[in-house]
Parts: structure tokens; sequence; C-alpha cells
């Protein structure tokens, strides 16, 4: 009876490490999906830059 209950103690904390493993994962994956994302913003944002610079320029001389 009492190793029934050992056995069964260390199934659910066994489960327990894999479901806490599994979150850990997803929780990498989406700081990884955020760093991405603020790389590309950061992209975006040079390539704006670069161009309204172009556009300043044009228009100082007409």
């Amino acid at each position: 009876m009492l190793h029934s209950r050992f056995d069964r103690l260390e199934d659910r904390m066994t489960n327990m490490e894999m479901r806490q493993t599994e979150i850990y994962q997803v929780a990498r994956a989406i700081e990884h999906s955020n760093n991405t994302g603020k790389a590309e913003l950061d992209e975006h944002q040079v390539k704006l830059s670069k161009h309204e610079g172009t556009f300043k320029k044009i228009a100082s001389n007409l």
C-alpha cells in the first residue's frame, strides 16, 4: 500500500516536472518571438529615418 502511494507520488512529480519544462520552453519561445519582433521594428524605423532624411534633402533643394 505504502509502496504504491510512493509510486503514484513519483509519477505525479515526474508529470509536474515535464509540464514545468514545457511551460519554460513556451515562455522562451514567446521571449524569442518578442525579441525578433522588436528587432524587425527597429529595422523598419531605421529605414523610415533614412527615407525621411532623403525627403528632407529633396525638399530643401526644391
